[in-house]
């Protein structure tokens, strides 16, 4: 008998030895894992939105290594998927995100209908996605959470920067009659459409709306219908046609004044623009000359990193990154439960963020400072300089949900005063 035991003890022996590096692996993988925070960024590294997503990964990335790479306690892996403007392609991304590098979440979306594409993919996938774009909801009688409740926002809605905007440019600037340029899709239609609810209130008329397919190069059939009878034109360009439309549009109409959302005037853009931009005003939630502490050393720390002004999704980027700070470590730094992370994103709060106070809502909402811009040549440079603050405006500014119960599209709200020829 002893004989016989002794060989299967021996064979036994051998197995366990073998067996303990591949357990002794596995738990170094497991709390490797347990000691890593996983985010994955979701970029528009090449298409129409190319500078948008440059811009953001600099801000995110700023701010993680000002923080050591770390979250929470815990190490932090970034892994980047380049959506290539691409809806189809965001979606794509988004799913191998979360099922081949079981990332945490997304952090991303720097155009529109990419934002849109991914907030879909996020949740049907019931995955945490932190957009940098726009979260309006489809419906505007509807919260975002109601329609995207796996989304958290950290650029505020459409229509709380450019509500007060309408308003004011009416009442400030004293346009009565304006003409609309803006890029045919989604966000074109929601700037468009609220500026015209909030001018329109206050007594303006909107004239004209001229919409532009978005990625085409030749503005030319676009720029010829403008009506030369208007005060100004109100233009909503976005990635690579804000670089070139505005300038464009002043070299055929140079008595026009030319008004619009932030992205058309953004950094990035100026000196592409030149002295065409000059005068320019625009509404945004970020600006480079905001004399406050907190943009101040921004500015100073990403200009010194990256050589370049921050963008209007620089801010978001490193915006993105604080809001995820401040969630993460009310969860002391276990991701592991999604729906307490996504309830944590969608209601945290920075006070001292670069563009100052920014809060969740709770409601897929964000509130934040809305500034008028107006671009100026400093010490020789292009710039945008502050000179209206609206302080903490909330999704809908003075309006109710109810006074929007409808989509905007290109045909609505319909325009009552528009005509393809001078009046």
């Amino acid at each position: 008998m002893r004989r016989f035991f002794r060989p299967i003890t021996f064979v036994i022996a051998l197995l366990l030895a073998a067996d303990a590096p591949r357990c002794a692996s596995a738990t170094t993988v497991e709390s490797k894992e347990k000691d890593t925070i996983k985010v994955g960024l979701l970029l528009s590294l090449s298409g129409v939105a190319e500078p948008n997503g440059t811009a953001l990964a600099n801000g995110f990335h700023l701010a993680a290594e000002q923080n050591g790479n770390n979250i929470a306690g815990k190490r932090l892996e970034i892994i980047t998927e380049n959506d290539g403007s691409s809806p189809a392609t965001a979606v794509g991304n988004v799913r191998k995100l979360l099922t081949e590098d079981k990332v945490d979440l997304v952090v991303g979306c720097d155009i529109g209908n990419v934002a849109a594409a991914a907030m879909k993919a996020a949740n049907q996938a019931e995955a945490p996605l932190v957009s940098c774009a726009t979260i309006d909801s489809p419906d505007p009688s509807k919260d975002p959470v109601e329609v995207f409740p796996w989304v958290a926002g950290v650029s505020p809605g459409v229509s709380s920067q450019t509500l007060p905007f309408g308003d004011w440019v009416y009442r400030k600037l004293h346009y009565k009659k304006i003409a609309i340029v803006a890029v045919d899709y989604t966000v074109g239609w929601k700037l468009s459409g609220y500026f015209q609810k909030s001018f329109e209130d206050a007594g303006g008329q909107i004239i004209q709306r001229v919409w532009v397919p978005l990625g085409v190069s030749d503005f030319t059939p676009f720029i010829k219908q403008i009506r030369s009878d208007a005060d100004a034109i109100f233009l909503a360009a976005v990635g690579g046609s804000a670089a070139i439309l505005p300038k464009q549009l002043k070299q055929a109409y140079p008595q026009l004044p030319i008004i619009g959302f932030s992205g058309t005037f953004d950094e990035s853009t100026l000196p592409s623009l030149g002295d065409y931009a000059l005068g320019c005003i625009s509404s945004a939630n970020e600006c480079t000359t905001l004399d406050i502490p907190s943009n101040k050393k921004f500015v100073h720390d990403y200009v010194a990193r990256y050589k370049t002004d921050p963008a209007t999704f620089s801010y978001r980027g490193y915006n993105a990154f604080l809001l995820l700070q401040k969630a993460a470590k009310k969860l002391h730094g276990d991701l592991s439960d999604r729906h307490k992370l996504i309830a944590e994103l969608q209601s945290a709060a920075v006070d001292n963020a670069p563009c100052g106070p920014i809060r969740c809502d709770g409601r897929g909402n964000l509130t934040a400072n809305v500034y008028v811009r107006k671009v100026e040549k400093v010490g020789g440079k292009l710039q945008n300089t502050v000179i209206f603050t609206f302080p903490a405006v909330e999704h809908y500014w003075k309006y109710k949900h109810s006074d929007f119960s409808k989509e905007f599209t290109r045909d609505y709200p319909p325009c009552k005063h528009c005509s393809n020829s001078p009046s």
